[in-house]
């Protein structure tokens, strides 16, 4: 072989290296899109440990929900004492933009049986285990043909996926809200700017409690103390240190092809895939009350369902500049079948509202009847 053919081979295989660097250098430090795909799985498998990505992750306990994804302003207010609060829940962001996109604006009534994302394993979590099976796999065929720098790199970004699941099985970032022997009904609303009502309550059934839903609704971060916390921090800077080095060396080390990179993307399609594809919403079931175009009436509609109301529920989203309580006192009217009622005295709307309202009485709608006690009382005590 002649010196030129030699020289020419040489700059190719420089060349195919510096490209292989070039685009495994691209895999491991572009920007990383916030999916929610943990909070939204690790509900039914806490420990369940996500595939390798595209994307510099130096903390992989971290995982926020997309932007798109959350309600701008979402509130959530108990009908009963009118008390409101921010909604932080990714889940009850999701549960609200699920129902505007799926039904007309309008009220309604949804009954949970769970107060967070759906604890059922599905095809989702089947997806991503395998996912990450699949790419655990290319280590054994990178290391039969000889690429042991691939292989190595892997397998560390692999124990480090598993090492940050069992974290955050034994170290959730949330208290479990509290529960209360009765069940009550709370909306999730965007205040003044309100066009659609999303009643909700969590039935129990035959368990003994039911969750707050205010609790839910913005859950408080799990504190401890003493040597408990000195140990979650010491497993925390452990995991993030991991990854330092397992990214160091992926940088400081020529790369021999483009598995890496492959392996990476192909983690990346299916976390968008089920990004996508898999809202994993609690089990409940859905009542659509039957209103008008007007805030007022879908109000009313929501109050006369759960037979609830209060000033400052009321007017949180139908503000009363005067305080005449105008609104409010109309609806708590409006809510007893027994009396009669006029039309709203300054609504544009008025004889839609009053129409739609005294229809509602006639099919006499009323909340749904409570689960028994638990556990059931022994025959013959009152």
């Amino acid at each position: 072989m002649s010196s030129t053919a030699v020289q020419d081979t040489l700059d190719s295989s420089i060349l195919g290296n510096s490209l292989a660097n070039y685009v495994e250098l691209a895999a491991l430090i572009v920007p990383q899109r916030k999916l929610g795909v943990k909070d939204r799985l690790r509900r039914a498998c806490p420990f369940l440990p996500m595939p390798l990505s595209l994307g510099w992750d130096v903390d992989p306990k971290e995982d926020e929900a997309a932007p798109d994804s959350t309600v701008p302003g979402l509130l959530l207010s108990d009908m009963k004492s009118g008390a409101t609060r921010f909604v932080t829940a990714h889940w009850m962001h999701s549960l609200y933009k699920h129902t505007v996109d799926t039904q007309k604006p309008g009220t309604l009534v949804i009954h949970l049986r769970e107060a967070d994302y759906t604890a059922q394993f599905g095809w989702a979590h089947g997806l991503i285990l395998a996912t990450f099976l699949l790419q655990s796999s290319v280590i054994l065929v990178a290391m039969m043909y000889g690429k042991q720098r691939e292989a190595w790199l892997l397998l560390a970004a692999g124990l480090i996926r598993i090492g940050e699941g069992i974290f955050a099985w034994a170290y959730p970032k949330y208290r479990n809200p509290r529960t209360r022997p009765e069940t009550r009904y709370c909306v999730l609303h965007t205040g003044m700017t309100t066009n659609h009502i999303l009643v909700i309550t969590h039935q129990f059934g035959y368990r003994a409690e039911c969750v707050i839903l205010e609790d839910a609704a913005a859950p408080l971060p799990r504190y401890i103390t003493g040597w408990k916390r000195t140990l979650e921090n010491g497993m925390h800077a452990a995991l993030k240190v991991s990854v330092w080095l397992q990214k160091g060396a992926s940088l400081l080390t020529s790369a021999n092809g483009y598995t890496i990179p492959a392996v990476l993307l192909f983690g990346t399609c299916m976390l968008e895939l089920v990004s996508a594809s898999a809202d994993c919403l609690p089990s409940k079931a859905v009542t659509v009350l039957n209103t008008g175009p007007s805030v007022l009436d879908r109000l009313t509609a929501a109050c006369q369902f759960t037979q609830s109301a209060s000033v400052g529920f009321v007017e949180s989203l139908l503000p009363d500049p005067r305080g005449l309580h105008i609104d409010y006192n109309w609806i708590s009217n409006a809510m007893r079948p027994d009396t009669s009622i006029q039309r709203h005295p300054t609504h544009a709307m008025a004889a839609q509202v009053l129409e739609s309202t005294l229809r509602r009485r006639r099919i006499q709608v009323s909340p749904p009847v409570s689960p028994p006690a638990y556990p059931p009382p022994a025959a013959g005590r009152t």
